[in-house]
This record gives C-alpha cells, structure tokens and sequence, in this order.
C-alpha cells in the first residue's frame, strides 16, 4: 500500500511478514544488497557528481546478523519497521507496526527467532553414487553426500533430488563438482548443494606397442653408444 496515509491505504503485520518473506525470495541480487548496505554512493545531477545515500534502517549498524529489510512511517501507522537477521543458515523476521520503541523491540525478537530455530542434519536415503569413469586408471568413482542442514526438527517429508551424469571423463581431481543435489519440503525448494569428487582418478596410460618398445630400445642403446 502507498506510504501517504491518504485514502483507503491499509495494511496489517501479516502482510508486511509475507511481503517480507516473499520479496527475499523472489527478488534479485541487488535488492538484498541495496537492503543490507549502510550507505551507498550514486553519481547523478546536471552535472553529475557523487552522492552519499545513507540507510535509515539504524539495525544495520546496531547488528551484524541484520541483512535488512525496510523502514516506513505514516500518521495513522506510525513507525512501520520490517527487519531481518542471519545467523549460521538460519533467518528471522520481524515486524512491527506503531512501535516507538523499534529498534529494540526487533533486536530483542531477532535474537528471539534466530536462538529458537531448530537445526537438524538431513542424509538422504542413499548417501554415495557410483559414476562410470571413461579412459581413467580406475573404472569408476564413489560420489559421497554430505549431510544438509535444514532449518527444522520434523525431516519426514523432505525429499531430495540427485543430479549427475552417467559417466565422467578421467582425470577426475578431488574436489571436482560433477553434480548437485536439491532439497525439497514438500514443492518448497530448501537448498542446493553440490557434489564433488571425493577422490582421484587419473587418466588411464596406455601401454607401448611392440613396435614402439622396438623403437624405445634401439634409441636407449644408440644413445649409450654415443655416450661411450
């Protein structure tokens, strides 16, 4: 809704939530960073020169976890503050409407949501692959699957999808992405992670001919008798 508190403009703390979650999903790079930067230069006017915008979200520089989100004020609202915080994978978000006392109202909550949010360590049901190897010392390599870290206890219904190829080309060098792995809760997509190579396989030497042997030999024993 517009911010001038004329009109029919309405709006409620749970839409400012969704609208919150909804934007840090769906919107680009640079509305994350736009979000989370304290200040930022822009260069324009006639004549363009440099200008120092400064964020007025004071959470940014009370908190390091803070990665957002945005201020608001009307006459009928008073000061509308969304807020959000990272800490080790997780993400909280707090709203508030008609609050004097923001800024530590939100720094209380975040801390709040992000102490309270449960961590759990999900493996899948197969936890390794094996991938053909073509023209490498070894015919095949085991791919592992770490385990993933999901932001809730209840792992029941989170599925997982793996994605490699049927065969890889040798030299394979550990620490090599060859493939990833999506995580799902139901259609909710929780997280990507990639799969590597956990171990190397070089690429396959082929033996000399008997020809080449002939060659190989006629040079070795030619070269001694020059060096005589």
């Amino acid at each position: 809704p517009p911010a001038t508190g004329r009109g029919r403009a309405w709006t409620c703390g749970r839409r400012w939530k969704s609208r919150a979650r909804k934007e840090k999903k769906t919107a680009r790079r640079f509305f994350a960073a736009a979000a989370a930067s304290k200040s930022a230069v822009l260069c324009y006017g006639n004549p363009p020169y440099n200008r120092t915008l400064q964020n007025h979200n004071r959470l940014l520089k009370l908190s390091d976890d803070v990665v957002g989100v945005k201020t608001g004020y009307t006459k009928k609202s008073g000061r509308c503050l969304v807020s959000a915080a990272r800490r080790d994978g997780k993400l909280a978000v707090a709203v508030t409407l008609n609050d004097p006392n923001d800024w530590q109202d939100h720094l209380e909550m975040l801390e709040y949501g992000l102490s309270h949010i449960t961590q759990t360590n999900y493996m899948p049901a197969t936890a390794s692959y094996t991938v053909p190897v073509i023209g490498g010392a070894e015919d095949s390599i085991e791919i592992a699957i770490a385990p993933f870290t999901v932001n809730t206890a209840e792992t029941a219904d989170i599925t997982s999808t793996v994605y490699l190829p049927k065969f890889l080309y040798a030299p394979v060098k550990p620490g090599e992405i060859v493939g990833r792995i999506e995580y799902y809760k139901g259609e909710k997509l929780l997280g990507t992670a990639a799969l590597t190579a956990q171990s190397h396989v070089a690429a396959q030497t082929v033996a000399p001919t008997l020809t080449e042997q002939a060659l190989i030999t006629i040079k070795t024993v030619w070269n001694g008798i020059w060096e005589l």
